[in-house]
């Protein structure tokens, strides 16, 4: 088996390698080592070992190619009158591997870059990914193939973290590498030939809250005319405003965070949504906003939150809890047909109907802890699919208005209070919708059902 030494040698014959390159082929080998370091150790050990065979006169001439190569590869310690006047003169050229991207000043000048590219952000975090050519990454696969090296990093891996070194050192106590979720990663991108250039990726802030609807008619999300997007003035429906409500409860949460943080946009995720004509009450519903490409990332969530009441005053409130991170987004979505919501409504009865206490205690044991069949509501078919859903009702209270009623009485109107599993529509369990949803109080009531002013009451955690 080829000793390490015999592998090295057999890589500078193959090309011209510089430090950096050499070592990395060894890179998983004494880790405390930099590649750097890796190669010129190999290098020393090869010329010490070729200057030990000249000096005992043992096959000195056998290993003319080792000696240029190491006088081709940058490896000046060999360069004294003897060996140069033995050997030919071949100057140092740049790695034939790596092009020159491994040498120190092309290494500070790519951190350099990066560190101006985001001269005006705010970030506390940072991680450098590349880009680099496939016929660069392809050489190298090629040469470990052919020398059967088995403890080589890889090409990106040590760009990613030499040019981290650097930029780290650039920027101070300003920020630090991070792996996970950093706020900015620069992006090295490296062609086979022409100048590198540096993007860097500002990765979002989320922002967690809740929000209450104070008034009906408002949207939680922004709704775009799909008719002309804003292109026509005339437009029937937005009348050239490009959406079809003045404003939803997004925009109004979101426009000033986006200008406080000076972000290119923002993304609403909210723990489920209420209908538009429905009012989100009690303490509120849970939110994430995820602010994009923010320049700006410390933001007083206080004083967010003072600011964007009083623009909101009478339509929307909120608080702004904490900064969490991308995985949050995920478990708020996921959460949210697990969390049971109270509601509250008035529905009207399509004919006066007679009733007693002892009737509505029955009605109200009927739907406690019961399982609703649902087939996709006929007013979201369109942009929902088609399926049957299971969910339950909790608890479900009638209220009449007035005293206690001891005798049968009569009631073309009532008060509901519905506690129920996340995604249950409230509305079909109590019109029925067209018998879609069963059972429904319609159906037990045996009379038409119409709720109005509906109100969620409460986003239960668990």
């Amino acid at each position: 088996m080829n000793s390490i030494l015999d592998q090295a040698a057999q890589l500078l014959q193959n090309m011209s390698l510089c430090d950096r390159c050499l070592g990395r082929q060894f890179g998983n080998l004494l880790t405390g080592l930099t590649n750097k370091q890796r190669g010129f150790a190999l290098k020393v050990v090869l010329g010490l070992h070729e200057e030990w065979q000249r000096k005992l006169k043992k096959g000195a001439n056998n290993n003319r190619d080792v000696l240029q190569c190491l006088i081709r590869s940058g490896f000046t310690s060999l360069r004294d009158p003897f060996i140069l006047q033995n050997h030919e003169n071949r100057s140092p050229v740049d790695c034939e591997l790596c092009n020159g991207i491994f040498s120190d000043m092309s290494l500070k000048n790519i951190a350099r870059i990066a560190v101006e590219t985001v001269s005006d952000v705010d970030f506390g975090t940072f991680l450098v990914g590349s880009i680099l050519p496939s016929n660069l990454l392809e050489r190298e696969d090629e040469l470990r193939a052919k020398l059967n090296l088995d403890f080589g990093e890889s090409m990106k891996s040590e760009l990613n973290r030499e040019v981290g070194k650097l930029v780290s050192d650039l920027l101070g106590d300003r920020a630090e590498g991070e792996f996970h979720n950093p706020d900015v990663v620069f992006v090295v991108t490296l062609q086979t030939a022409g100048y590198p250039s540096v993007k860097p990726q500002i990765n979002p802030l989320f922002l967690m809250g809740a929000y209450r609807k104070l008034i009906r008619g408002i949207p939680q999300s922004q709704w775009d005319c799909k008719t002309c997007r804003g292109t026509d003035a005339d437009c029937p429906k937005c009348h050239g405003t490009g959406k079809l409500y003045e404003t939803s409860v997004e925009e109004l949460i979101s426009k000033p965070l986006i200008k406080l943080s000076n972000s290119s946009e923002a993304k609403f995720h909210g723990s489920g949504r209420e209908d538009i004509d429905a009012r989100m009450l009690g303490t509120g519903r849970p939110f994430i906003l995820e602010l994009k490409e923010p320049r700006l990332r410390k933001i007083n969530l206080t004083e967010a939150e003072t600011k964007i009441n009083q623009q909101a005053a009478g339509k929307v409130e909120i608080t702004l809890t904490q900064f969490v991170n991308r995985d949050k987004v995920r478990e708020i979505k996921t959460r949210s047909s697990l969390m049971s919501k109270s509601y509250e409504m008035i529905i009207e009865l399509g004919e006066e109907i007679k009733l007693t206490p002892e009737k509505i205690c029955e009605i109200e044991e009927f739907f406690s802890n019961r399982e609703i069949k649902q087939r996709t509501p006929l007013r979201v078919l369109h942009r929902r699919a088609d399926k049957v859903r299971v969910r339950k009702v909790h608890n479900l209270e009638l209220g009449v208005g007035g005293e206690p009623r001891e005798e049968e009485f009569s009631v073309s109107q009532m008060n509901v209070k519905v506690v129920c599993e996340g995604g249950l529509y409230v509305k079909e369990l109590m019109s029925g919708d067209n018998k879609r949803t069963k059972p429904s109080l319609a159906e037990i009531l045996e009379v038409e059902v119409v709720p109005h002013n509906l109100d969620v009451l409460a986003v239960h955690s668990q």
